[in-house]
């Protein structure tokens, strides 16, 4: 099995589940639900823990800083460049190493894999074409959307735009 297949395998496998997850949290009624969860836009599927972000653990910040740090390189390189035909498989051995060390409360979990389908889904663009910035554009904004909804001080440190330089 190619590693395009095993990426659309896992998001086909998972996403549905953490969907299935989410939909079952038992925190669907009352004002609870509105402050907890979203369900529009690029939202859909990701919820906060009580207003909160979630908790996190080493290997999950380890891999989002791997992935942030891969797509930075390819996100800054010109057009056909090593770093950007890197990326995919970067991701996607990424992808492996979360799903397999990462160990999340199941509601976290699903939020998680609801990012790790979007992943999935921009390496596979990328891998059909290293110069396709709507795949460098998703990884974006699926990193910022992990920092909205997952506890990452140092990932989010990192990607804090810094200060203007006084002249």
């Amino acid at each position: 099995m190619t590693r395009f297949a095993f990426v659309f395998l896992i998001s086909a496998i998972l996403l549905p589940s953490a969907q299935a997850l989410h939909a079952g949290d038992g925190h669907q009624q009352g004002h609870a639900a509105t402050a907890d969860h979203h369900h529009h836009g690029s939202d859909a599927g990701l919820s906060l823990n009580h207003g909160q972000r979630w908790a996190t653990d080493a290997p999950l910040r380890s891999g989002m800083m791997r992935i942030s740090e891969a797509y930075a390189a390819a996100a800054s390189s010109a057009s056909g460049s090593e770093a950007r035909k890197a990326l995919p498989a970067s991701i996607d051995a990424v992808i492996g190493q979360i799903i397999r060390d990462c160990r999340l409360v199941p509601k976290a979990d699903a939020s998680l894999h609801v990012l790790i389908g979007r992943l999935g889904q921009a390496s596979a663009k990328l891998a059909r074409d290293h110069n396709d910035d709507t795949g460098l554009r998703m990884i974006d904004h699926t990193l910022s959307l992990y920092l909205e909804y997952f506890d990452d001080p140092e990932l989010a440190a990192r990607e804090a735009p810094s200060a203007p330089q006084a002249q």
